[in-house]
């Protein structure tokens, strides 16, 4: 817990200075992604959300080495690799002028780099093939997890698209990897986790339900890098006690949501970078009973926060069974399989106007 509780009162307190410096910035006038297709708010939001969560992560990763200097890992080192991933998601979202082609070389590149840091290199699948491989050829390897962390950075980015919602299933799945870090005696990995915990909260509370300021590209690449390379740590660092599907059913809603993008996209033919109004929590925020709207003012932003929770909903319905079975992997690959088709049939129901009543 202390480890929470510092990069959470720091972030809470970066982000507000962030809010009272820019918050009315001419910037976000004229740099707005409001014309955006998945544009679900109607008025021009700072999107600077990286800048106090880092601030807080970093002073975070300090307190650690600091105070309990018997947790060696390499905090400095995942922490440089984390900000060279968010800082050109940053400068996209001040400037509004990098390329999605350019965002994804250089978020490659941080991948390839983090590869490199000590228990990060995905060496343990369970797959006997798959393992033969990776022991055999360092190249293989590099590549299979600068693939994974590139890929998972940026589905973190594809599902910020409601208040809360990228924020929170980042801090559902850290708590899932701290806990789960606790149970098998990784206290390393568990503190790293709770100070990431503690600074996304931080920026969750102005996020959620105001919507007052946004992750941005560069504070969705900082959740999925952070998360992502945690997961692959835990797994590296105990081998014995941890499925590798472990890190997968945790993450499996955004990673769901990004295949399934690529694959809406391909069918109509359209560039796989594209963004469009066809995700899950567009199509929710769009279904959203009318009937709820008008007891909330029916006004957007509320409409928008009120649809977050389905969202964590079905979050959790991954997270929650992956904590309980972390060590079984068939138990694991059998409700991934599971989410995918729940995922597949929601998604079916809401595009033919047919879903559940409870939505």
């Amino acid at each position: 817990m202390r480890f929470l509780v510092l990069p959470f009162v720091l972030s809470v307190l970066f982000t507000f200075v962030v809010l009272r410096l820019f918050g009315g910035h001419v910037l976000w006038s004229n740099h707005s992604s409001l014309n955006d297709p998945q544009a679900l708010h109607v008025h021009p939001v700072p999107r600077l959300g990286s800048i106090g969560i880092a601030l807080a992560l970093g002073f975070g990763v300090l307190q650690i080495i600091w105070t309990a200097p018997y947790l060696t890992g390499p905090q400095l080192q995942l922490f440089g690799a984390a900000l060279a991933a968010a800082s050109i998601g940053l400068t996209e979202d001040l400037t509004g002028s990098v390329t999605v082609r350019l965002r994804l070389v250089w978020v490659t590149a941080a991948a390839v780099l983090a590869s490199f840091i000590d228990g990060v290199r995905v060496q343990h699948t369970d797959l006997s093939w798959l393992d033969w491989v990776l022991a055999n050829s360092g190249l293989a390897s590099v590549l299979l997890t600068a693939f994974i962390i590139t890929g998972l950075t940026n589905a973190f980015n594809i599902i910020d698209g409601l208040n809360g919602l990228a924020s929170a299933c980042a801090m559902i799945i850290l708590a899932a990897i701290g806990y789960v870090a606790f149970l098998v005696g990784d206290m390393w990995v568990a503190a790293f986790a709770a100070v990431s915990l503690g600074a996304v909260a931080g920026f969750f509370i102005w996020n959620y339900p105001g919507g007052f300021i946004f992750l941005g590209d560069g504070g969705a690449y900082l959740c999925g890098f952070v998360v992502c390379v945690l997961g692959l740590l835990l797994l590296s660092r105990n081998p014995d006690e941890v499925s590798p599907m472990f890190p997968l059913l945790l993450c499996i809603y955004p990673i769901a949501e990004t295949c399934f993008s690529v694959y809406r996209r391909g069918l109509k033919s359209k560039p796989v970078s594209r963004p469009d109004r066809g995700h899950l929590h567009s199509l929710l925020f769009r279904r959203l009973d009318s009937r709820l709207g008008r007891k909330l003012g029916n006004t957007e932003r509320r409409r928008n926060s009120v649809t977050t929770p389905y969202l964590w909903a079905l979050c959790l319905g991954s997270v929650v069974p992956a904590v309980f079975m972390y060590d079984n992997f068939w138990a694991l690959l059998v409700t991934i399989c599971a989410f995918v088709m729940v995922y597949l049939v929601l998604y079916r129901s809401i595009v033919r106007f047919r879903a559940p009543k409870w939505l």
